[in-house]
C-alpha cells in the first residue's frame, strides 16, 4: 500500500533533525524566565532524569544495532520574557543571546562548530505545564525545531524527555484522535510516543531513521489509521490544550 501522504508519516526527514543516528550532541537550555527559575536541587533532579532518558536511548539504539553516540551540552540562560506554548518569543530571546535567527539555525551553527550529525535542541523549563515539541513536518519542512520538557509537571520522569526529544526526529504521538490511540494501542503496546510505556516501538523507529522497513504491526497501524487526517489531529490536539487553559 503507498503511505506517502500517511498523516503518521509526515515528520520523518523533514526538518533541522532528521535521523536519530551518528554523533549526537543534545543540546539542553535550561531557562530562567519572568515566571520560573532554576535551583540547585531542581537541577540535580533534571539532570538526573535526563541522564536516564540518554541512557534509553542509547540501550535502545544499541538493540538495534544502531550506531549512536549521544552526548550532552547545556548551560543557563535568563530571559526577560515568559516561556509559553502561546508565543514563541521566548525562543527569539533566547536565541537572539548567540545571535540566531530561531533554534534552528543555532542547531545548525552548533553542528558545524562542533562536527556533530545532530544537535536537537531541548528548553528545559522550571514550572508546572505541559511539556511539548515544536517539530517540522511535509506541510512546513522549514518550521522551527526545539523540545520544551517542564520539570514540575505532574508526571515527569526520563521518558517525558525521551518522547518530546523523538518528536524532533520524526516521531509522532499516539494519544489523539481516538482512532490513532485505539489502533496504536493495540499495534505498539508500551510505547514512549503515548501507550502507556517506554519502548521505542516499530513505527517510531522506522520514522526516527532506526530502520528502513515498516514492521507488520506499523503497516497495521498505518492501514486502520489511512483515514485521519492532518484537521483531525489538529482539532484534537487544539481540544487537549483548551482543558489546560485557565477558565474565566
Amino acid at each position: 500500500m503507498n503511505y506517502s501522504n500517511h498523516c503518521l508519516l509526515r515528520n520523518k526527514n523533514q526538518g533541522a533533525s532528521k535521523v536519530l543516528t551518528g554523533d549526537v550532541i543534545v543540546i539542553v537550555f535550561y531557562l530562567n524566565d519572568a515566571a520560573s527559575r532554576w535551583n540547585d536541587a531542581a537541577l540535580k533532579e533534571y539532570r538526573a532524569r535526563h541522564d536516564e532518558a540518554m541512557e534509553l536511548l542509547r540501550k535502545a539504539a544499541a538493540r538495534r544495532g544502531v550506531f549512536l553516540r549521544l552526548r550532552t551540552a547545556s548551560c543557563i540562560l535568563n530571559l526577560k520574557g515568559e516561556c509559553s506554548v502561546r508565543s514563541d518569543a521566548w525562543v527569539k530571546e533566547a536565541m537572539r543571546l548567540y545571535k540566531k535567527e530561531n533554534a534552528s539555525a543555532y542547531q545548525e551553527y552548533f553542528e558545524g562548530k562542533h562536527h556533530c550529525d545532530e544537535a536537537p535542541i531541548i528548553f528545559a523549563i522550571n514550572k508546572t505545564a505541559r511539556s511539548f515539541a515544536c517539530n517540522a513536518d511535509s506541510n512546513v519542512p522549514n518550521w522551527d525545531e526545539f523540545s520544551v520538557v517542564m520539570r514540575d509537571q505532574e508526571h515527569f520522569t526520563a521518558t517525558t524527555i525521551v518522547h518530546e526529544l523523538l518528536h524532533q526526529f520524526g516521531a509522532v504521538d499516539y494519544y489523539y484522535p481516538e482512532t490513532v490511540y485505539s489502533t496504536a494501542k493495540a499495534m505498539l503496546p508500551g510505547s514512549v510516543m503515548g501507550t502507556g510505556g517506554s519502548k521505542i516501538d516499530p513505527l517510531t523507529e522506522y520514522l526516527i531513521g532506526w530502520r528502513s522497513d515498516l514492521t507488520w504491526e506499523s503497516e497495521m497501524m498505518l492501514n486502520i489509521t489511512q483515514g485521519v487526517t492532518d484537521r483531525d489531529i489538529r482539532d484534537a490536539i487544539a481540544a487537549e490544550w483548551k482543558k489546560e487553559e485557565p477558565q474565566t
